[in-house]
């Protein structure tokens, strides 16, 4: 293994060095890249058509440099028809050559576009300045098709050692580039989107709401039909309700034909299952608009949150304990379905309380198998409309 040393003043012509000698000894004190000031030092930038300037600036390699004191400008081959492609402008140490130049690597159209591998091998190596991506088609480049590399240390870097301190001002010009063409084209994109929106809105669409309720006629019945008429699956919104609780698609029930859904667990006879269907209406092929809104206030909804049930209110009916909710509101032809509070809840199932009720003009029943033996906070809601078994 060889040791070197210098530098010496010569005697007698026994100390002699050549350019290695003084690249070696620069090269393990100053960093490899380019130049971080002026900030636009070797930043490329988009021009006419198909070509790119490169600013003036230095760049270090290996103790080789390059200075360029004027706009260098560089021809992008042109744009592929199918694919896009990635190209990069460098700085290309060449040490056969005996250069350091700017140079232009054309990448490969494809349909994942990546940019060419970069040489670095020990006679010549070569710095990513950016990487361009030509657009299948493309006619010109733009500041937002630049990606700029000088401050990526894995494919070029800023020279370290000397620097005071990195300009970053320009640094933002592509990123305002790329900024306004998003902003530009997604206005573009938005504003076609709302002219077809509009068009195919030129009437209006309004969302009913229809409910019905089916009584299990078999013990431990699974198949329920839909008791509501004209419903699409895929189309409409569906909810399921049993015993007040709402039961989820794919997790309690799955829709197992045109009209009807299966249940996960069996349900007892004389048990009943409420469905609440949304769907939308076209108001150029139904009534007029005025109409719809009338019938949606008639068939509108009734809640009601925090209604107290006490305990002391539970009568003997029949063979079951009963409760009645008096509401004027509440007609023979219409459903009500109870949701019992989280504190209440526990208490409801351990009485037995049923999900079947009973609607009379002006109030509805509740029923559990044995009376609670404390007050009940519930929700109920009384769906507007006509009963089908």
């Amino acid at each position: 293994m060889a040791i070197k040393n210098g530098f010496f003043n010569s005697r007698d012509r026994d100390r002699t060095y050549n350019a290695d000698d003084i690249t070696s000894y620069l090269e393990g004190i100053v960093g490899n890249g380019v130049f971080p000031n002026p900030s636009t030092c070797l930043q490329v930038v988009e021009n006419a058509g198909m070509t790119v300037s490169v600013n003036p600036g230095k760049a270090w390699i290996d103790g080789y440099w390059l200075k360029s004191n004027a706009i260098f400008n560089v021809t992008i081959d042109q744009s592929d028809v199918t694919y896009d492609r990635k190209d990069r402008i460098v700085v290309k140490l060449d040490k056969e050559a005996r250069t350091v130049a700017i140079a232009y690597k054309k990448g490969t159209a494809q349909q994942t576009a990546t940019p060419p591998t970069m040489t670095r091998t020990v006679d010549v190596k070569e710095y990513s300045l950016a990487t361009i991506t030509v657009k299948k088609q493309a006619k010109s480049i733009t500041q937002a098709d630049i990606h700029d590399d000088r401050a990526d240390d894995s494919i070029c870097g800023y020279v370290k050692g000397l620097i005071e301190e990195i300009g970053t001002e320009t640094l933002l010009k592509q990123y305002e580039t790329m900024w306004k063409q998003y902003f530009d084209k997604s206005t573009d994109d938005f504003r076609t989107w709302f002219d077809g929106l509009k068009e195919n809105l030129s009437t209006a669409t309004l969302v009913r709401q229809f409910s019905g309720v089916y009584t299990t006629t078999q013990q431990d019945q699974t198949i329920i039909p839909i008791p509501i008429e004209g419903y699409l699956s895929g189309i409409d919104v569906m909810n399921v309700y049993v015993n007040g609780l709402m039961f989820v698609k794919d997790v309690h029930y799955t829709e197992s034909g045109p009209n009807q859904i299966t249940l996960n667990l069996p349900l007892d006879k004389g048990q009943d299952v409420y469905f609440v269907v949304f769907k939308s209406v076209d108001g150029e092929n139904a009534v007029k608009v005025v109409d719809q809104v009338a019938e949606l206030n008639r068939l509108k909804n009734v809640i009601v949150k925090g209604y107290n049930a006490r305990s002391s209110g539970w009568a003997q009916d029949g063979s079951y304990k009963s409760y009645t909710i008096t509401d004027s509101k509440i007609s023979e032809s219409d459903i009500v379905k109870v949701n019992f509070d989280i504190d209440s809840y526990e208490k409801a199932r351990t009485a037995q309380v049923l999900g079947t009720t009973k609607c009379l003009n002006g109030s509805v029943k509740l029923y559990a198998k044995t009376a609670p033996d404390s007050d009940l906070t519930l929700d109920y809601i009384v769906f507007k409309g006509t009963k089908k078994k």
